[in-house]
C-alpha cells in the first residue's frame, strides 16, 4: 500500500502504520500445485465481489441452502468462487459438489469456478481463491451458512459512500442440529434468532469476542494482496478473526445496521468449535492477540468515550474502596447486612406465628410476607446494600 505524504519522514503515526502494515503480512501457503480447476468458467468483466465458498462435500443440503441464497441476490454483481478443501484428493467429492451446482440455473454456474485444493490447515483455501480473485471486494460465505437477498447489495451500497473501508453487515445466529435417517431434511433448526452480536464493528471489543462471523464483512481485495494481508495459514482455528483484524487496523470498518447474514451454530460435533480443544483455542487467540497488540490500535470516537466512560467508574469504584477500608466500612457493612438478615427472618416468623391459628386465605398471607420482603428491599436500597 502506498502513501503519498511529505510527512513519511517526520511523522511517527505514519512510521508506526507503515510497520505495522509490515508486521501483519503473512506468507500464503501455498504452492500452484496444490490446488486445481475442476469446474472453470471465463469471467470476462470485473465484479464488485468475489464470493469465496470453502466446503469440505460433507454437507450438501447445507450447501445448497447458501447458493440458492446467491442465486436470491437482488444484486448479482459478484462471481462466486468454490473451494473444495481436503487433505487427499477424493474426485466423488469433487463429482458430488459439481452436480449439486450444475442443479442451479446458468445465471449462477456461468459466473461460478470450482477448484479443489489439497492439504494444509483451514486458511490455505481461503488464500488460494483471494489469489486468484478479481473483483473490488471479497467476501467469504461457508458452505453451511445463509445470507438476505440483500447481502451483496448492502455491502456495495456502503463501498459506494466510504470508499475503501471493510464494509460490516450485522448478523444473527440460530442453532442447529444434525438429524437421522431424514435424507430430505438432515439438519433441524433448534432455536429462533439469537441476537448476540454486536451493531457495530468496535476494535478494542474485538479482541476479546468476535462479534463479526465470516460472512459478515467484506474486505478490499487490493488492500490484501498490496499489504500482504492474507489468512494465516499456520492457525487451526480463528483465522478468520484474526484476518478480520488484521486488516481492520489498517482501513478501518464500516458498519450497518442491517442484517444480512446468518450464522449457523451447530450443537454436535462437526464444527471447529468442537473439533479443538480449548487449549488450542487459547493458545491461538493469545498469539494473535500479542500480534495485533504490539502495534498502535485504530479506535473509534464511541470507543474513546467508552474507554473514558469505564476508567472514571473504576477510579471512582477505587477511590470508595480505600474510603471504605480506612474507615473499617467493611465491618459496619457486614453487621448491617446481619441486622438486616435478622429482620428478615423474624418478620417472616411473627406473620406466620400470628396467622397459623387463625382462617386466612393463603393468598392474603402471601401478600403480607411480600410485603415484608419490599420493607427490608428498600431498607437495604437506602442502605446502599
Amino acid at each position: 500500500m502506498e502513501l503519498n505524504t511529505s510527512l513519511v519522514d517526520t511523522s511517527l503515526v505514519i512510521k508506526d502504520y507503515l510497520k505495522m502494515i509490515e508486521s501483519f503480512g503473512v506468507d500464503k501457503g501455498f504452492n500452484d500445485g496444490d490446488f486445481k480447476h475442476i469446474y472453470t468458467n471465463e469471467i470476462n468483466k470485473k465484479h464488485f465481489l468475489s464470493v469465496i465458498m470453502r466446503t469440505q462435500g460433507q454437507r450438501l443440503f447445507a450447501m445448497g441452502q447458501a447458493l440458492t441464497c446467491l442465486l436470491s441476490q437482488a444484486d448479482q454483481d459478484f462471481y462466486l468462487m468454490i473451494c473444495i478443501h481436503n487433505q487427499i484428493e477424493n474426485d466423488e467429492t469433487n463429482n458430488q459438489v459439481v452436480e449439486l451446482l450444475q442443479t442451479f440455473p446458468g445465471s449462477l454456474t456461468q459466473s461460478t469456478n470450482i477448484f479443489s485444493v489439497v492439504g494444509g490447515k483451514r486458511g490455505v483455501p481461503m488464500n488460494v481463491c483471494i489469489d486468484l480473485s478479481n473483483s473490488d471486494y471479497v467476501v467469504f460465505l461457508d458452505d453451511d451458512d445463509l445470507v438476505t437477498a440483500e447481502w451483496v447489495g448492502t455491502f456495495k451500497a456502503t463501498q459506494i459512500d466510504v470508499p475503501g473501508t471493510i464494509t460490516r453487515n450485522r448478523c444473527v445466529d440460530r442453532i442447529v442440529s444434525k438429524t437421522q435417517n431424514n435424507k430430505y431434511c438432515p439438519q433441524l433448526t433448534k432455536s429462533d434468532w439469537l441476537v448476540s452480536r454486536s451493531n457495530d464493528f468496535r476494535y478494542i471489543e474485538s479482541l476479546e469476542r468476535n462479534s463479526s462471523p465470516l460472512h459478515s464483512y467484506a474486505i478490499p481485495l487490493d488492500q490484501i494482496k498490496k499489504c500482504g494481508t492474507f489468512v494465516d495459514t499456520t492457525y487451526d482455528v480463528a483465522e478468520d478473526w484474526d484476518y478480520l483484524m488484521r486488516n481492520a487496523a489498517i482501513s478501518g470498518v464500516t458498519s450497518q445496521p442491517a442484517t444480512t447474514a446468518i450464522y449457523n451454530r451447530w450443537d454436535s460435533d462437526g464444527s471447529s468449535l468442537h473439533l479443538h480443544d480449548e487449549d488450542t483455542w487459547s493458545g491461538i487467540h493469545e498469539s494473535a492477540i500479542d500480534k495485533l497488540t504490539s502495534n498502535p490500535a485504530l479506535i473509534t470516537a464511541v470507543e474513546v468515550k467508552e474507554l473514558y466512560s469505564l476508567l472514571a467508574t473504576m477510579y471512582q469504584l477505587n477511590d470508595l474502596v480505600s474510603m471504605v477500608k480506612q474507615n473499617d466500612g467493611f465491618g459496619t457493612i457486614h453487621e448491617k447486612m446481619n441486622k438486616l438478615n435478622r429482620l428478615e427472618l423474624y418478620m417472616d416468623m411473627k406473620i406466620k406465628d400470628e396467622f397459623d391459628n387463625k382462617p386466612i386465605k393463603q393468598s392474603n398471607l402471601k401478600r403480607i410476607q411480600n410485603i415484608s420482603y419490599r420493607i427490608v428491599r428498600k431498607l437495604k436500597k437506602a442502605l446502599r446494600l
